[in-house]
């Protein structure tokens, strides 16, 4: 471990109740946290849901250092800005989900300035924490509980944010009905959540500021 960097970033967040997307992942907090204290830049890859923001807001909370989140399509100027960063010594950590010159836009210009650290599927065993620790005790300790929560953890491929909307879905119709869900409702309903989401989104974005 580098100078200055904590034993371990990720597991007083977890104790202390926050960020469990970032179960099982002490290990690349801590690696990357150190490539950051060197003066190392990092570009966090993966598929989107895996966790790489979790990761950025841990180490750019504990660590003197700027964030880039996402990393795809930042405008020129503001790419032309972090070149000019860059040059001035300041370390980056970013996030994106692709390395893909195309899709990266201006920003791929500097690519080779970064270290790419890739965020793998988290393994079922840890997603099962994750979606457990996102309900309260009346839930987890209703009878089926447990083949439920293992069943969405399988669907949830490794994704914590996918296996967080499966738990909110799960959890408002517990609030609302006093039973679990089936895990097919559960499915789709977080599904239609997330796709609402992502037009209101849109919608906001293209409106005119």
């Amino acid at each position: 471990m580098a100078r200055g960097v904590p034993s371990s970033l990720a597991a007083p967040l977890r104790q202390a109740g926050a960020a469990w997307s970032l179960v099982a992942r002490d290990a690349l907090v801590d690696d990357v946290g150190a490539r950051l204290t060197r003066g190392t830049n990092v570009l966090l890859v993966g598929p989107r849901g895996v966790g790489k923001s979790a990761i950025v807001d841990v180490l750019s909370a504990a660590l003197p250092v700027e964030r880039i989140d996402p990393f795809e399509r930042i405008s020129r100027a503001r790419a032309a800005r972090l070149r000019v960063h860059l040059d001035h010594g300041a370390t980056i950590v970013a996030a994106a989900e692709t390395l893909d010159r195309r899709q990266l836009g201006a920003v791929g210009r500097i690519l080779w300035r970064f270290q790419v650290v890739r965020v793998p599927p988290l393994p079922r065993a840890a997603m099962t924490l994750v979606i457990r620790h996102a309900l309260p005790a009346d839930v987890t300790e209703l009878a089926g509980a447990d083949a439920w929560i293992a069943a969405l953890a399988s669907y949830a491929n490794g994704l914590p944010a996918t296996g967080l909307a499966f738990a909110a879905s799960g959890l408002s119709y517990w609030r609302q009905h006093g039973v679990l869900a089936t895990v097919e409702w559960t499915i789709v309903d977080a599904l239609a959540r997330a796709q609402m989401n992502a037009i209101d989104r849109s919608a906001e974005r293209k409106s005119p500021s």
